[in-house]
């Protein structure tokens, strides 16, 4: 049973609501301890912020259908983890974003009854933590490293793809938005930007229009291995 299915049916509605956001909007936070719901993205992109060490919100995920949020949330053991003590972070609607919000056990039920759905689950889960600890890997890397991985990210989910490899970054993908993903200097970024378009990776500077095919074979050429599964 799909997650539609799911939420068709109307005496389920005691357990699960349907929430909108508008762009720029916060859709959950960490310090809020919300302890028996877990989110589930229908239709969107969101942003995750977290703070670093000089109390300033950086960027490190981003989030699209069918990813889960307080996803700490369906721990057994919560108490081993104070995870609000432990790392803050807030998540954001990039665009017009429509979630699910439910009841842990109702949404744990429902997996257990499907042992496929157990398994998307995890499989979402471990890319998602695959591409947060290669970008940290980079995070002390140079700039061009980070901008390059941050691109691919963003083209992989953002990105409007079209034939031939191209992709048109939305409106709200700026430099300063890449720059901010890296976590490197707006400076370096937009130096980085500019070498990429004279190498053809970026078709338009304005905006921000690149082919993917050509940026891959740049990450591949700067420090993937030829065994690289990307």
């Amino acid at each position: 049973m799909s997650f539609e299915e799911i939420m068709s049916k109307e005496w389920y509605s005691v357990f699960w609501k349907t929430k909108v956001y508008e762009p720029n909007q916060i859709c959950y936070r960490t310090v809020d301890q919300i302890k028996d719901k877990v989110y589930f993205v229908k239709e969107g992109y969101l942003l995750v912020q977290t703070v670093n060490r000089e109390g300033e919100l950086i960027s490190t995920e981003i989030l699209d259908e069918n990813s889960l949020i307080n996803l700490e949330v369906l721990m057994e053991d919560t108490n081993e983890w104070n995870l609000p003590a432990f790392i803050q972070y807030q998540v954001v609607s990039l665009e017009d974003v429509v979630v699910y919000e439910m009841d842990k056990e109702f949404f744990l039920s429902h997996l257990y009854v499907d042992p496929r759905k157990y398994h998307k689950l995890f499989e979402k889960v471990i890319t998602q933590l695959l591409k947060i600890f290669l970008a940290y890997t980079l995070s002390n890397d140079r700039t061009s490293f980070k901008v390059a991985w941050a691109l691919f990210r963003l083209s992989t989910t953002v990105g409007k793809k079209r034939e031939g490899g191209i992709v048109e970054f939305p409106r709200y993908v700026t430099q300063t938005f890449i720059s901010q993903f890296a976590q490197a200097g707006l400076a370096r970024t937009n130096e980085e930007i500019q070498l990429l378009y004279q190498k053809g990776v970026f078709l338009h500077r304005k905006r921000l229009v690149l082919d993917q095919n050509k940026l891959l074979n740049h990450l591949k050429s700067q420090f993937l291995t030829e065994y690289s599964v990307l």
